[in-house]
């Protein structure tokens, strides 16, 4: 009977440490779903990661601490596994309570140097954020808005202007005279920013704006502040 309620014991407590693994799993289901567009940002982001996985992460962390309780009958054999759904659970609870604190803040998902006259996105930057989806222009964000923001008070080449969005991690897709853009996909759930940097004589403006507004948690105005410190950099540095 000892053996047979020690394998019960055994049993409960990888049970109990399978639940702990859901809610990671969902994550990574949800963001790989959407980098290779299987699943739109909407279902991904709001509906099976903090619905469902926000949810899931509270039982997991429920079960991890079962799973404690059910492995102490023989902690030699089943601490490792109690042990791990620990760390598992709370590494996920953690994540998903520290990246609520980004989407808590007010910071714009769409910003510009010059909110009265932002730079608009080319045709075809905008025809792809319209098929995606996005949010419909409108710059709501600024210098006041986002801190570090500004004009950049020197003109340019398109060249530098290029470089200085790869520098601020976009892929440049295009330089002309006056102006460059570019575009930024997340590794997680391949959220994109889009970058317009105008050239005038005399300042340099830039425009950054999340694709998907809901997951934003700041990055545009973080983006965009390195785009303008890129842009502060000597052009002799766009040779390298």
């Amino acid at each position: 009977m000892a053996t047979g309620r020690g394998g019960a014991s055994g049993r409960l407590t990888t049970l109990m440490a399978l639940v702990a693994v859901v809610a990671p799993l969902l994550v990574l289901v949800a963001a790989f779903g959407a980098k290779f567009g299987v699943l739109t940002h909407d279902l991904a982001w709001r509906v099976l990661t903090w619905q469902v996985a926000w949810a899931m992460a509270f039982v997991g962390a429920a079960a991890a601490l079962a799973a404690v309780v059910t492995a102490a009958r023989d902690w030699k054999r089943r601490g490792l596994t109690a042990f791990a759904a620990v760390v598992i659970a709370a590494a996920t609870l953690g994540g998903f309570l520290y990246q609520q604190q980004l989407l808590a803040a007010s910071a714009p998902f769409d910003v510009s140097s010059d909110v009265s006259n932002a730079p608009a996105f080319s045709a075809a930057v905008s025809r792809q954020r319209q098929a995606d989806g996005a949010t419909e222009i409108y710059v709501h964000g600024g210098p006041q808005d986002c801190r570090g923001l500004r004009t950049v008070r020197t003109q340019v080449a398109p060249g530098v202007a290029a470089w200085a969005l790869q520098e601020a991690g976009f892929t440049p897709l295009g330089a002309a005279a006056f102006r460059a853009n570019g575009r930024r996909e997340s590794f997680w759930y391949g959220f994109v920013h889009d970058a317009e940097i105008r050239i005038r004589p005399g300042q340099t403006d830039v425009h950054v704006a999340a694709r998907y507004a809901p997951a934003d948690g700041g990055e545009a105005c973080r983006r965009a502040i390195r785009l303008v410190e890129a842009l502060d950099q000597s052009p002799r540095q766009a040779g390298r």
